[in-house]
């Protein structure tokens, strides 16, 4: 299989500037599309007499119609030829700082006051950060954003302390309280337990960019596995500030995918990597103009002109959603999930067992580590 990916949007460390949504696309396919589209674009070109296809030049030149025609005989020529499809991630880019803020100080294996439950398990994890995301400031989130990406544990101090004046107000439920109340205070305690950013570059791994390139190979891998193909090359747009970290995040977790067993998703060894990875510029590489045209549709907000090839390529989107509203809807889901579960005297007799379990190993964890600051 063959691997194309682009990006749209404004990128980097600045997350709460405009626009806030950031976009990526990926075109996999089992074979490579150079000459299915080829084809296509070369026809576009000529008759639009421009080097390369530029879905946001050309609509601004000759409007939205015309890339939304582009994009229709993209999808038509990827179907006559191969099977494909495409994976799309959507990041509200504000949102990114709750998600780090529950990452950081949430993160069981740094925070002895959080049972490990409650950042594994996918409706507690996405119950925090709707919790959190409503303690935050919009000042306060910008401030601990500053504070992780700089490591600068005073003011990572500071910006919990600050949500923490927030929690009587938002969080009602007596559990989710005591739960965010602990964690918050063991960090206002002990901030140099937690693992920041180091170094002038070391930010680059928390953007939007870096993210949305770890869904692409996770994509990658589940497409790989439905089409029992291996990955022969994988094509990112040319980049000048994440080249690095993104070779780097390929050489690091190309060869693990993530496998859901029910109430959590755990790594595993795929036993292959995504192929030769390259960044060509999409100037010289139809396959990713190619997908910079059909990024350009799915992400356009005003459907004018796109609505039918729009809704042709939503049937072959596999989404990816980073937002407030998807935590929301993880957690609905997952009481209803819950709420048609039968369980057992058995299963709840377990359940109880394997708590009892976790607290005895966490009050371990806490002895070892006061002993510790008492050395």
């Amino acid at each position: 299989m063959w691997i194309y990916a682009d990006e749209s949007g404004n990128t980097g460390k600045d997350i709460f500037v405009n626009p806030q949504g950031y976009f990526s696309g990926t075109i996999l396919s089992v074979a490579p599309i150079d000459q299915i589209v080829e084809p296509v674009l070369q026809r576009f070109r000529s008759e639009e007499q421009v080097a390369e296809i530029h879905a946001s030049d050309l609509a601004r030149a000759v409007g939205a119609a015309k890339v939304g025609e582009i994009g229709e005989a993209l999808i038509d020529a990827l179907d006559g030829a191969t099977k494909w499809s495409f994976s799309a991630t959507a990041i509200h880019k504000p949102y990114l700082a709750t998600t780090k803020f529950v990452d950081t100080i949430f993160d069981n294996g740094e925070n002895l006051a959080v049972r490990p439950q409650w950042y594994i398990h996918e409706f507690f994890r996405h119950a925090i950060c709707c919790a959190i995301d409503d303690m935050l400031t919009l000042r306060n989130r910008e401030r601990y954003w500053a504070a992780f990406l700089s490591g600068n544990q005073g003011e990572l101090t500071a910006s919990v302390r600050n949500a923490l004046t927030y929690l009587d107000r938002v969080v009602k439920d007596r559990r989710l309280h005591t739960v965010i109340r602990d964690a918050l205070q063991f960090a206002i305690r002990h901030v140099d337990q937690f693992t920041l950013p180091r170094g002038r570059r070391a930010y680059r791994d928390h953007t939007p960019n870096m993210v949305a390139f770890s869904t692409i190979m996770n994509a990658a891998h589940e497409f790989a596995k439905e089409h029992g193909v291996t990955p022969q090359a994988f094509y990112h747009d040319e980049q000048t500030e994440f080249g690095a970290s993104m070779r780097e995040s390929y050489r690091m977790f190309s060869r693990f995918r993530w496998r859901e067993t029910g109430w959590m998703a755990m790594p595993e060894h795929a036993g292959y990597d995504l192929g030769k990875f390259d960044m060509p510029s999409s100037k010289s590489f139809p396959p990713l103009q190619a997908v910079d045209v059909l990024l350009w549709i799915l992400a356009r907000e005003n459907k004018s002109g796109v609505e039918a090839v729009n809704e042709k390529l939503k049937e072959r989107t596999d989404p990816n959603f980073i937002s407030r509203s998807t935590s929301e809807l993880i957690c609905l889901g997952w009481h209803a999930k819950l709420a048609r579960i039968p369980l057992t005297d058995q299963q709840l007799g377990d359940a109880r067992l394997q708590v009892e379990g976790i607290e005895r190993r966490t009050l371990d964890r806490v002895r070892d580590f006061a002993h510790s600051l008492k050395a």
